[in-house]
């Protein structure tokens, strides 16, 4: 839904996620939004702990929650990953009840912004990551003929999408 913000704060690395943000809306209704963010990296279990790293998670933000006074269902949780996720991976987020968005989802909504805001946005930082999201697209799904080019991106895909199904019973 739409709705105005009037204020967010922000946190790095609050017990390890990545990025933690209250958000404060016009009628003083309060959200929380966590982004774990994995480039290269999957989910994993915690050192020593028979429990996965977003589980973990999910107890750290109900702590918060409380000591924030924010309901449950205004929670949001998302595992963003510039990258290509794997059946096994995708199965632990969606059991952990987070939401997710990989490297397609990314680029088509960071696409889509910069037709949107082409002419009033001029940063370039946006600038800067969105080429890195039109390199990232081109190794790992418009892979060349030359495979000198192709980098780890483009041949763990290429392994994972192309060469395991052919020798998967």
């Amino acid at each position: 839904k739409e709705a105005k913000i009037t204020g967010v704060q922000t946190w790095a690395q609050w017990k390890k996620i990545d990025v933690l943000a209250e958000i404060t809306l016009e009628n003083g209704e309060k959200h929380l939004l966590a982004i774990e963010d994995k480039t290269f990296s999957e989910v994993h279990n915690r050192r020593g702990k028979d429990e996965t790293q977003l589980a973990y998670y999910n107890r750290c933000l109900n702590e918060k929650l409380k000591n924030l006074k924010i309901p449950e269902a205004n929670c949001h949780k998302v595992f963003y990953k510039t990258d290509s996720v794997s059946e096994e991976e995708e199965k632990e987020v969606r059991q952990a009840q987070w939401g997710q968005k990989d490297l397609k989802d990314i680029i088509a909504l960071f696409g889509q912004l910069a037709k949107d805001y082409a002419k009033s946005i001029s940063n370039a930082i946006l600038d800067s990551y969105l080429q890195r999201l039109k390199t990232l697209d081109h190794q790992t799904y418009d892979l060349p003929e030359n495979t000198a080019s192709w980098g780890k991106v483009g041949w763990r895909n290429y392994l994972t999408e192309t060469l395991v199904p052919l020798f998967t019973p």
